[in-house]
């Protein structure tokens, strides 16, 4: 809905297709075989794709104990004094039902900071450079302003987003422009 918003045609008439593969865990997964099928594709992830998934494998897309990983336990467990959300025995966030904190608002708390932010940035440019976007901000919620998860969210997030011209999109949501920029320079370095 928003390429369709900002570029005024369905993404197929680019020949881009958006596709759900599952959970983000699928990615590093996916890429391969879709390139071995010929279909050139790159994938969209939330921040902690970066520490999670990003890390797993024996070629990973970013070393298991790089500096990064090392200075963002690091910035977690200062903000941690003063937003109490819990960490896991990892260092990383972990949802907690007793407090309601989920993983994506602590993401969201250390995309906030600026020494995270700095992490957050760097991160995203080594991802992108092996065909993965994240979201500096957390999460997509965080980046298109709807906090909400779940069937009504996405249901008041398209309704919202329909409501909307291009301009106040690429006003309120920068980081959206930026990311359909980036799909457009990967399917131009393809060609």
């Amino acid at each position: 809905l928003l390429y369709e918003r900002l570029r005024g045609r369905h993404p197929e008439l680019d020949q881009v297709a958006f596709v759900a593969v599952g959970a983000c865990s699928d990615i590093p997964k996916a890429l391969p075989v879709l390139a071995a099928m010929g279909i050139q594709a790159c994938a969209i992830a939330d921040l902690d794709f970066a520490f999670t998934e990003a890390r797993k494998g024996q070629d990973p897309m970013i070393p298991k104990d790089d500096g990064a990983l090392v200075r963002s336990k690091a910035i977690l467990k200062r903000l941690q004094t003063q937003h109490r959300f819990p960490l896991g025995g990892n260092g990383l966030p972990m949802k907690d039902k007793q407090t309601g904190w989920q993983a994506a608002d602590t993401w969201a708390v250390f995309a906030q900071d600026a020494d995270g932010a700095q992490v957050s940035a760097g991160l995203h440019d080594a991802l992108r450079e092996q065909r993965v976007w994240i979201w500096k901000a957390g999460c997509l919620e965080n980046v298109i302003g709807h906090e909400e998860k779940g069937e009504d969210a996405i249901l008041a997030q398209e309704s919202a987003i329909g409501a909307m011209d291009a301009a106040t999109i690429e006003q309120v949501m920068p980081a959206i422009v930026h990311c359909f920029g980036w799909l457009d320079w990967v399917r131009a370095k393809a060609v």
